[in-house]
Formats: C-alpha cells, sequence, structure tokens
C-alpha cells in the first residue's frame, strides 16, 4: 500500500510569514517565543513574524472590571485569571510597546522577548520593560510615543471614553475574528490558521 500527501499553502512572495498570537502575561506564549526564536533567527530574511495579541470586548462588565482591564469602557479588555499581579490595563500596553519594537526591529523583539521571560516571567510591569529596553538599546521613550501615537488621543486615555480608539489593537481584534482559534498561543502561518 502507497499512500501519498500534499500540503498546500498560499505564498505571494518568497518568505514565510506568519503571526504569532498571544498575550505578554502568558508563560505557555512566552515559553513557546523562546524555544521559536532560534528557528526565527536561522531563517533570516526567509521569514517574517508579527505578533499578535489577544483582546476581548465586555462593555457589559460591571464598573470594578472594566476600571482595572480595559480601555473604552470595555471595548478592548485583556484578564488574565493565572496573572493577578497586574490589570489589563498594564497587560495592554506591555502588548503593544512589544507590538511597537516588532515594528522597530524584529531582532532585537525577540532579543526582548528573550531578556524579559528570563528576568520577570510574567511579570512584566514597566520597570521590567525598561531594563529590557536597555538590554536591547533601545529606547523606551520612542517605544511609548509608538504606543501613545496608535491612540486617538493618549493624553487622555480614559476607561470610560468609549471614542478611544487604537488602531493596533483594532487590527488585531479584526484579525482574530477571521484567523483565531479561541485558544492562544496559535500561530496562523501565510494567512492559513495551524491548528494542533
Amino acid at each position: 500500500m502507497v499512500f501519498s500527501a500534499s500540503f498546500s499553502m498560499t505564498h505571494p512572495d518568497n518568505r514565510v510569514e506568519y503571526d504569532i498570537w498571544f498575550t505578554s502575561s502568558d508563560d505557555r506564549a512566552l515559553d513557546f517565543i523562546s524555544s521559536m526564536r532560534e528557528y526565527n533567527l536561522g531563517l533570516g530574511n526567509d521569514v517574517l513574524m508579527t505578533p499578535r495579541f489577544v483582546y476581548w470586548r465586555c462593555v457589559d462588565c460591571d464598573e470594578e472590571m472594566i476600571n482595572h482591564h480595559c480601555w473604552s469602557n470595555g471595548k478592548y479588555c485583556a484578564v488574565d485569571s493565572t496573572n493577578n499581579k497586574h490589570t489589563g490595563q498594564q497587560i495592554m500596553l506591555e502588548d503593544l510597546r512589544e507590538k511597537c519594537i516588532a515594528k522597530k526591529n524584529q531582532e532585537k523583539w525577540w532579543q526582548y522577548m528573550w531578556y524579559i521571560h528570563a528576568m520577570c516571567g510574567t511579570n512584566i510591569d514597566e520597570e521590567c520593560s525598561k531594563k529590557g529596553h536597555e538590554f536591547i538599546d533601545a529606547s523606551y521613550k520612542k517605544t511609548m510615543d509608538c504606543v501613545q501615537r496608535s491612540f486617538t488621543n493618549f493624553d487622555k486615555l480614559d476607561q470610560q471614553n468609549f471614542e478611544q480608539i487604537n488602531s493596533m489593537i483594532d487590527e488585531d481584534i479584526e484579525l482574530w475574528k477571521q484567523y483565531g482559534t479561541g485558544k492562544y498561543p496559535a500561530v496562523v502561518i501565510n494567512n492559513v490558521t495551524f491548528r494542533g
């Protein structure tokens, strides 16, 4: 008996493009990213990775939940029941910092992720992030400028202001609707969701 199988995947250019879906407070995701680092770096310019983050909408949540874990009156929320040291708002800020680092320099993003995971585990606060920036020789201020530019009005960021929008979070929410598995960490390779 002969068995033959083929796997086809679209590839619009000559590189593999993949998204890693996770949240910065999830140790399983950080373990996965640490193990992927050497493979990704070994592929060089033949691969493009984009970090993506999972957010929830919870406009009917109670006031305490919204005040600690959401922005824009429940439009953007991040809750990790395994990480009670940080609010969802703090988790989202770290997610956005990581997106900004990756947009500027992928190699430094991998170094940053390795460092913060090794030094802080899932306890990634502002102080840990600043140390991570020092480690990769990057400007924390420039990263926060990038975070601020992703909001319509960061200076007046208010969890009760439903009109407050964030372009990077909105992009991830739309893509999660299209490719999301309902579970994370997850990987989407050349617009195909990998399961298993």
